[in-house]
């Protein structure tokens, strides 16, 4: 751990009942506050996270040592007395008693307490109260003394990129029908409409011919082949196949299109070519002219056996087209700290999340699942132009999404130091890097990647 720290918030995260107490909340905002005016604090529930420190004592520890500033922050008076808040003031103070920490100081942030009634060490401190005092005069005050004794603490910069790979051999977590997916998958479908509809018209140019039957695996609520398929004159029938019944379900309640046909079928089972041999039976069909998906494949445990068991179910001569995603190809600037990066590397530690490097990879899955003629489309969408609505619906399809899936993890293991981390340290990174976002010197650009093969 090579930072230099110029605060650290000590503050108790849980209370008896294991709840998060009102004083995480608070630390949290801290935390933004004064990495907004460039201080570099430690904040466990993020930090550590950021780091990746396995082992919480030493972390603690070397964090105490950095720092120049000590924030005790406690609602209650129990909370200043709990062990590990205890701890950290505590052996701050024996240090700049002993002459250890040189220039440093300790400052209390405290709620409806009186500074007499604080722990003997902490009462010569400086005192905010919670709720008459302002957060800004804490951060100025830090700030101010930062800049007195010690010089302000730079953040360390980002001296080369890191290595990505994805997670291949993993089926994702992924849930089309949590949160807010549901309006997510309306913006993405009107964003990279442009970019299908390209890829669309150089296959039917190929095929030219009338009354063709698409099949769209990975279809969700429909909405994406409705409007690429819906109202195409030369399309007879669009089959539409999801693994999630719930969102099967909504979608014969919301798209009104009678050459649409949902079926719930998931692609990884084993029971998956029965399933579509019965389907294909009831639909007298014998095989289908175009396979569609759009960001299927990078939630698969293995994409190219997905593709070789579709191929099956293509006509001769018929076309597949495949949207993937490649958080690897996102680019920003301004973002001195790495910020977009470093939730890129964070997200992709969290269990169950996707393939996040797939675009690159479908040229060569095409390829490799016996496909000829691969071709791939990219289209480019950035910022320039965009106003402040479009910035926010641009972030919430390409990043707002990212906590869902920590969410998922905290969900299920409640307990679990690692996942709260990782859920507090995405949803405070999340925050400022909209705040990034919507600054209009900022420019952010993204590619979907987009393959088409033939049988």
């Amino acid at each position: 751990m090579d930072k230099v720290y110029g605060a650290f918030i000590s503050f108790k995260n849980s209370g008896n009942d294991s709840k998060p107490t009102e004083d995480r909340e608070i630390a949290r905002k801290l935390y933004t506050a004064l990495k907004a005016h460039d201080v570099e604090p430690f904040y466990s529930n993020v930090t550590l996270q950021n780091l990746g420190e396995a082992v919480f004592k030493n972390s603690i520890n070397e964090a105490l040592d950095k720092a120049v500033v000590l924030i005790v922050l406690g609602t209650q008076l129990s909370y200043l007395e709990s062990p590990w808040v205890k701890y950290e003031w505590d052996s701050f103070q024996t240090d700049i008693l002993n002459g250890v920490k040189k220039n440093a100081v300790i400052i209390t942030y405290t709620k409806n307490t009186v500074p007499t009634k604080l722990p003997r060490i902490l009462r010569s401190y400086q005192n905010f109260q919670i709720g008459i005092d302002p957060l800004n005069k804490v951060v100025e005050f830090v700030c101010n003394y930062i800049s007195n004794n010690s010089g302000k603490p730079s953040t360390p910069a980002i001296t080369a990129a890191p290595d990505l790979h994805g997670k291949p051999g993993q089926k994702s977590a992924y849930n089309s029908d949590y949160g807010n997916e549901f309006q997510r998958l309306k913006i993405q479908a009107e964003h990279t409409l442009e970019s299908d509809m390209k890829a669309i018209s150089y296959i039917k140019d190929k095929i030219q011919r009338n009354e063709l039957t698409v099949l769209d695996v990975g279809a969700a609520y429909g909405l994406v082949a409705d409007s690429r398929f819906g109202n195409d004159e030369q399309v007879r029938s669009i089959i539409c196949i999801d693994n999630n019944k719930n969102v099967i379900d909504r979608g014969k309640e919301m798209v009104k299109n009678d050459k649409i046909h949902f079926e719930v079928i998931d692609i990884e089972a084993d029971d998956f070519e029965w399933n579509m041999d019965t389907l294909f039976r009831e639909l007298n069909l014998e095989s289908v002219d175009i396979i569609y998906s759009a960001l299927t494949l990078l939630h698969l445990k293995d994409p190219l056996k997905a593709l070789r068991r579709l191929r099956k179910y293509l006509r001769k001569d018929g076309f597949i087209l495949v949207r993937g995603s490649d958080d690897g190809c996102k680019m920003a600037y301004p973002d001195e700290n790495g910020l977009m990066r470093n939730i890129i590397e964070q997200y992709m530690l969290v269990n169950g999340v996707s393939d996040r490097m797939n675009g690159r990879k479908i040229y060569t899955q095409l390829v490799d699942s016996g496909f000829n003629d691969v071709r791939m489309f990219s289209e480019m969408h950035d910022l320039s132009g965009y106003d402040f609505d479009q910035r926010t619906t641009l972030f919430a399809e390409s990043f707002a999404h990212r906590i869902d899936e920590c969410q998922l993890q905290l969900d299920k293991n409640p307990d679990d130091l690692n996942a709260r981390n990782a859920y507090d340290w995405m949803r405070t990174a999340l925050e400022l890097f909209e705040d990034e976002f919507h600054q209009k010197d900022f420019w952010y650009a993204e590619y979907d990647f987009i393959g088409v093969g033939r049988k």
